[in-house]
């Protein structure tokens, strides 16, 4: 498994469709084994609006990050760490100014944690 670098827009690519869709619901990982590290540096860019399947779980890396997740707002400073439920809208924007915001993610599939009854729900 290797850290992938998340797809993010520049801040000023305005007008321009996000390099993925809204719903990821491509396959994060490989089919054995359903589970993804990303590293995004969000300090000129942003991870757009989108939801998937799997469950997220990170930490900022350096400076601090604004997670939103449907109508909720948090700030996530260095070592911070956040969950994301499977289907739950979200997004990853650069918190502050004058410092780096960074932040790793992991995305995997509900069936590591929750066995193959996850599958068939």
């Amino acid at each position: 498994m290797s850290i992938v670098d998340y797809s993010v827009l520049k801040s000023g690519d305005s007008g321009q469709d996000p390099p993925f869709k809204s719903d990821e619901s491509g396959l994060h990982g490989d089919a054995e084994f359903p589970i993804a590290v990303y590293h995004a540096d969000v300090t000129d860019n942003f991870v757009s609006w989108h939801w998937h399947e799997e469950l997220e779980f990170g930490f900022a890396v350096e400076g601090s990050v604004l997670m939103e997740c449907g109508k909720n707002k948090h700030i996530l400073n260095k070592g911070d760490i956040y969950f994301i439920n499977s289907n739950t809208l979200h997004a990853m924007f650069k918190a502050g100014t004058g410092q780096k915001s960074v932040f790793r993610s992991v995305v995997l599939h509900g069936s590591i944690v929750g066995g193959e009854e996850f599958l068939t729900e």
